[in-house]
């Protein structure tokens, strides 16, 4: 590693902790977005969604999911969408993708597809222009009244949504007085303001980061409602429950956003500690080998195999390396593409012996068989359906191992000095030891924690953040290793350029197969797609050329997208299980996610 990457590593570690908001992936933003929820006195939900999408480019539309859960009898009922100044046309997906009548009742979740047009005609598509949409609907069952409170708990804001929102305003109005209300906004981070005019609580909130939930919270009097007809009822006393619930949720938030603080003030301090070890330890022998670009696969290890000792940690694979297994598996025909979109994506178990695979390989097939149909259909999608993130975590954990015990020790030190890691990682102990004592110390001497015992608490994640960075930060390639090394990440580069695909593209539609494999494990498989449907889209390579590549035609037709949604979907991290809908007391609706198609 040289010093530009040392660099990197550095402004990558303030960039955390400094509140900065990048542009919005993908080709819409969200400059606003405004809520009204009126809960009526029978505990349906009257909800009005105005989502402005700033859109880049000529896009067909918009879609909006809306989540229901229908085991708590939850409905959506007089749906209706507004684009005023444009021409739409509505479609109304259930589950399963079938269009559903926009009259119905929906018990079960929804996509409502958006088609935009410019004219009455309908026939001119929109392009960089700023559309409002506007989403009516009721929602049914999603008030819990309990023997003491009435519960609102919405999830007014979904990780679904891949991008952040500049400004969201949220005017919910109760069936009743605010006196005898609570309410909590969680996470409170972004919320600048949430105040009641009368009996209508309006939030406002800035810069509602992507990938991340924003729940809003109301406990109510039970005789603010006449009737529970729409209402999900539970013959139990929570009120207790939920306010100790979201009290430990602000402690955490509180205490995490201390931390941050203390982290911005101290991190000059810090950056002098990696440095210094880098310089010591950290610094890689010097080669011959002096190429820009390698135009085919520096050797021939498997994917997996190079995604380990060439991709982040030396020796440690990733959760999304089970896609590269998947696609590696495709590619060597122990599975063929049965359908494949941006929506979904279906395999099938050929019938070629696993005789030749190892431990690991057959491990993931043996996963994969699980969701397999009466006709041995293995939808991708149904992988996030059918599986929960615990279990999906326990699988990805063996198999990870599984991965990592297959490779020799031998091969590993042959390739890279972990001596100045190890050194770096006895270090950060020390430092966590040390600093979790003196701020025991500190506690145990002073009402409140002096100069001193705050240093020691920063010091404690500081070094545990420090941990996480890869071992080749401290530790260091050997002269083979180095050469192996950077011939990768130069393949890496000609595989993610056009220009050198151009100039000198892989020799057949098979090869570009295995070349998307390797992408995959050096991660930069959808720059490697890009540069591919840009290639054959110039070059005019047929259909039928390029489903001769099951992992081609995979990549081409937008498989790799859903299959890599469905099994994100599944990595579900700790804080944002905190901040959703799943609570002490059982409530909570809302949430579902959109986008432009």
């Amino acid at each position: 590693m040289n010093y530009k990457k040392i660099s990197i590593i550095l402004l990558f570690l303030m960039l955390l902790l400094v509140p900065f908001t990048f542009a919005a992936d993908g080709d819409y933003k969200l400059p606003e977005v405004t809520k009204h929820v009126e809960i009526k006195d029978d505990g349906s939900c009257d909800i009005t969604e105005e989502i402005v999408y700033d859109i880049e480019g000529t896009v067909n539309g918009t879609y909006r999911d809306i989540s229901i859960d229908g085991h708590n009898n939850q409905s959506v009922s007089n749906l209706s969408v507004e684009t005023p100044g444009y021409y739409n046309r509505i479609e109304i997906l259930d589950s399963n993708d079938k269009i559903v009548d926009s009259n119905s009742r929906f018990n079960e979740s929804i996509r409502i597809k958006v088609w935009l047009y410019n004219d009455k005609e309908r026939t001119q598509k929109i392009n960089n222009q700023k559309v409002p949409v506007i989403f009516k609907y009721t929602f049914n069952k999603g008030v819990v009244i309990y023997n003491d409170v009435a519960d609102f708990q919405y999830l007014a804001w979904d990780k679904q949504w891949k991008s952040d929102v500049d400004t969201f305003r949220m005017y919910v109005k109760i069936p009743g007085s605010s006196n005898q209300v609570e309410f909590w906004n969680t996470p409170s981070t972004n919320v600048k303001s949430s105040t009641w005019n009368n009996n209508e609580l309006e939030t406002v909130a800035t810069n509602l980061p992507k990938n991340k939930t924003f729940t809003q919270r109301i406990l109510m009097p039970t005789d603010y409602f006449k009737s529970t007809i729409n209402a999900r009822v539970d013959n139990s006393n929570q009120r207790a429950n939920i306010e100790k619930y979201q009290n430990e949720l602000t402690d955490k938030e509180n205490t995490r956003n201390f931390i941050f603080e203390l982290f911005e003030g101290v991190l000059a301090l810090l950056i002098a500690i990696p440095a210094g070890i880098y310089a010591f330890f950290g610094r890689e022998p010097k080669i011959d080998y002096d190429a820009e670009y390698e135009y085919d696969l520096p050797t021939d290890a498997k994917a997996l195999e190079v995604q380990a000792l060439f991709n982040g940690d030396v020796g440690s694979v990733y959760k999304k390396a089970f896609s590269t297994q998947i696609l590696d598996l495709i590619d060597r025909k122990y599975y063929k593409i049965i359908h494949s979109d941006e929506d979904k994506s279906i395999i099938k178990r050929t019938n070629k012996s696993t005789d030749d695979l190892v431990d690991y390989e057959i491990y993931a097939v043996d996963y994969l068989n699980k969701f397999a149909d009466s006709d041995g259909y293995i939808s991708l999608k149904s992988i996030s359906e059918k599986e929960t993130p615990k279990e999906y975590k326990k699988f990805i954990k063996e198999w990870k191992k599984k991965v990592t015990k297959s490779i020799p020790e031998s091969l590993k030190e042959r390739y890279f000095d972990s001596k100045g890691s190890k050194l770096f990682n006895y270090f950060l102990l020390i430092v966590f030891v040390a600093s979790l004592i003196t701020f025991l110390y500190s506690i145990n001497n002073e009402l409140v924690p002096g100069p001193v015992g705050l240093g020691a608490l920063l010091l404690m994640p500081i070094s545990f953040l420090l941990y996480c960075i890869p071992n080749t930060f401290a530790g260091r390639w050997t002269p083979e290793g180095k050469e192996v090394n950077d011939k990768w990440q130069n393949f890496k580069k000609y595989i993610s350029d056009y220009s050198l695909i151009n100039e000198r593209p892989p020799e057949s539609v098979q090869v570009w197969g295995k070349y998307l494999v390797y992408a995959s494990a050096l991660g930069c498989a959808d720059k490697a797609t890009n540069t591919m449907k840009e290639y054959y889209d110039v070059a005019e390579i047929s259909d039928d050329s390029i489903g001769g590549s099951d992992v081609a035609f995979f990549a081409y037709s937008g498989g790799m997208g859903s299959m890599d949604s469905s099994l994100s979907s599944l990595d579900v991290s700790a804080f944002d299980s905190d901040d959703s809908s799943g609570s002490s007391g059982g409530g909570g609706f809302g949430g579902g996610g959109g986008g432009t198609f």
